[in-house]
């Protein structure tokens, strides 16, 4: 029985496809939370902050109750924090993707054939998408303008299993 049948199960409820994509999602998440707690420590008062809003969230629920999509949209400080670690510490390397067809991107001719990647560690620090890109400052994305959410730079194609997967990760590492 044991692990092979609880994976089958799994690949059977969530598809071959899904099922990877969400196991790539692993490690990166396990980054994320790590850079998240570093970051926390790092970050005077945040910790605090923090700690509060959760209390506050999970007031009157019992230690064994989840902390599912509800309880997590009552915690806006950690939803801007867990962003902001993702600006400023993305947890992997972006897919590298081969172009099919020729393309022209900012003036500069690709072939096809060529492999690209986004590159977050220099996206994520453009000062026309956020304002001071050097200082870590999670309050950004509390409010309308704050630039475009970081992004998670997961394996797995684009798309709506590849969303499952960001979705996911960012989920997980807040929880």
């Amino acid at each position: 029985g044991g692990g092979g049948e609880k994976g089958a199960l799994l690949a059977a409820a969530l598809g071959e496809g899904r099922l990877a994509d969400a196991l790539d999602a692993v490690e990166p998440t396990a980054a994320l939370v790590t850079s998240m707690l570093a970051m926390a420590e790092r970050q005077g008062g945040w910790s605090a902050r923090l700690a509060a809003e959760q209390k506050a969230a999970l007031t009157g629920a019992g230690p064994e109750a989840p902390i599912d999509a509800a309880v997590l949209d009552e915690m806006p400080l950690l939803h801007a924090f867990a962003l902001e670690t993702l600006r400023t510490q993305p947890p992997t390397r972006p897919q590298r993707l081969r172009l099919e067809r020729d393309t022209a991107a900012g003036g500069v001719s690709l072939p096809a054939g060529t492999v690209v990647a986004a590159e977050p560690f220099v996206g994520h620090f453009l000062p026309a998408d956020y304002a001071s890109p050097d200082s870590f400052d999670p309050e950004r994305f509390l409010g309308a303008g704050g630039g475009p959410p970081p992004s998670l730079g997961l394996c797995g194609p684009a798309g709506e299993a590849g969303e499952a997967s960001r979705q996911l990760a960012l989920a997980v590492a807040k929880a």
